[in-house]
């Protein structure tokens, strides 16, 4: 049956920016179009209800799944899924982003706890940057996009990743309704309005802050810096940690500050073996590693050592295969 708009949503439901097209006051290419989305597809979304003012729009937007269709010898749908999370995630496009859940979520898949693939996250790591800057797509992870797919899938990919963010930019726009059927597959929201960005400093408290500025200056080439009164704090990239002296930390501080307490993952840049071989040049002993681990972004490739207080710390690259 034609899709028509139930006067009750009309009036009581906040509707987008722009109302979908009632089918029986659209013009004749818009019900060519809806009649022939719906023996396409089988089903409309809000979104092309809305879209159906312009079916050229329509039409191009629906080149989404043309490409997807060419991408599929390559790319599985779990991989396409992911991908397409990833940049509606990054766009802040709820739409999207609740349909793709339910896209995994109906496969068996739950999204919170999939763990990618070296591929998968060769995708989502691109889904995200095109979306941050395409003229910012570093040099490195083009290469791993280049090292899996030949140069016509590379193409069917980019315009993929476009018409995605260009669908994201529709519905945050236009403010598209969230189709009824997707409200049970919304992503958990925090129920606090704040919003944590990054880490700026933590504090350890250790038994010799000289033994322990010798340290990590020494082994991981962090910068040793002076503030407030004489207090001394290990400067790396934009973060740093604060020193306290077991007996003489300064308040506010913590209820149970003790020295060796903390586990510590440090990531680098510099290449885990030449890291391997600065630590052994310094006679610092290697607990564990090298071993695969999980970190905040991803793969990652891990050693573990000991800080002169006894705290665990770990030092990664960042796995890019």
């Amino acid at each position: 049956m034609p899709w028509i708009i139930p006067d009750h949503l009309q009036m009581d439901v906040p509707m987008s920016r722009i109302l979908p097209v009632i089918y029986d006051e659209a013009s004749p290419e818009a019900r060519a179009e809806h009649d022939r989305e719906l023996q396409l597809r089988g089903r409309m979304t809000n979104m092309k209800r809305i879209m159906l003012h312009s079916p050229v729009a329509h039409r191009i937007y629906a080149e989404w799944f043309t490409l997807r269709e060419l991408l599929r010898p390559a790319l599985p749908d779990r991989a396409i899924w992911l991908l397409s999370l990833a940049i509606a995630k990054a766009s802040h496009a709820d739409t999207p982003v609740t349909f793709f859940r339910r896209a995994l979520i109906d496969s068996g898949l739950q999204p919170e706890t999939i763990v990618p693939d070296a591929d998968e996250t060769v995708l989502m790591d691109f889904g995200k940057a095109i979306v941050a800057s395409a003229n910012a797509i570093p040099d490195r992870l083009w290469k791993r996009l280049a090292d899996r797919y030949d140069e016509p899938t590379l193409v069917n990919l980019v315009a993929f990743a476009g018409i995605m963010i260009a669908t994201t930019v529709f519905t945050n726009v236009v403010e598209v309704d969230l189709d009824p059927e997707l409200n049970g597959y919304r992503e958990a929201k925090p129920d606090s309005g704040v919003t944590i960005d990054h880490i700026d400093h933590l504090v350890l408290t250790v038994k010799n802050i000289e033994a322990t500025c010798a340290f990590y200056s020494k082994a991981l080439g962090m910068t040793v810096e002076t503030f407030g009164h004489e207090r001394k704090a290990l400067r790396f990239g934009h973060q740093k940690i604060n020193l306290h002296e077991l007996g003489h930390e300064f308040e506010p501080k913590a209820k149970a500050a003790t020295p060796g307490s903390g586990d510590l993952c440090f990531i680098t840049k510099t290449p885990l073996d030449a890291v391997i071989a600065h630590l052994d040049h310094l006679g610092i002993a290697i607990e564990e590693g090298p071993v695969a681990r999980t970190g905040a972004t991803g793969p990652i490739r891990s050693i573990y050592i000991r800080d002169p207080d006894g705290n665990l710390v770990e030092i990664a690259n960042i796995m890019t295969d």
